[in-house]
């Protein structure tokens, strides 16, 4: 990624179904960290508890946001290259230095998962979820879900 000029690095899980406009959605926020919910693969509709500290144009700033529909400005992951430690991986033709930005930690006896550490690390840039696109999490079934409607329903 940093050997290109893009602009957003952008992760998209492969057991994810989105709607049609919600990859340039997500974009179009702008924001340094924006991001879709998606539902647990749970038969009861049940989401992450993402730490919704407040709303703004239809955004919810948050603590933590999944990685599975989540999009990362250049800047940000630049940033953090500098900032976080570094270890080395096998590249075919010797080593490679990585930045450990997703890198999971044991926190308290818990393994802590690569998407929370890296909200963590990149807390200060703002965390954005887009609470109204429409997903499907497949599994041994398919879990479609739109977080906006399951708050409203929920009255959070």
């Amino acid at each position: 990624f940093l050997q290109s000029d893009a602009d957003y690095l952008f992760f998209i899980d492969s057991d994810l179904e989105w709607s049609a406009d919600a990859f340039l959605r997500i974009i179009g926020h702008k924001k340094h960290i924006c991001g879709g919910a998606y539902r647990i693969k749970y038969d009861m509709e049940l989401y992450p508890e993402y730490g919704v500290s407040r709303e703004e144009d239809g955004l919810l700033q948050v603590r933590v946001i999944p990685g599975g529909f989540l999009c990362i400005r250049r800047d940000v992951i630049e940033s953090l290259c500098d900032s976080t430690p570094h270890y080395r991986v096998a590249n075919g033709n010797g080593f490679t230095e990585v930045a450990a930005m997703f890198s999971r930690e044991i926190h308290d006896n818990v393994m802590v998962s690569e998407d929370v550490m890296f909200c963590r690390r990149a807390a200060g840039f703002g965390i954005w979820l887009d609470p109204d696109v429409n997903f499907t999490h497949v599994g041994t079934k398919r879990y479609a879900g739109n977080y906006k409607e399951y708050r409203n329903a929920k009255n959070v």
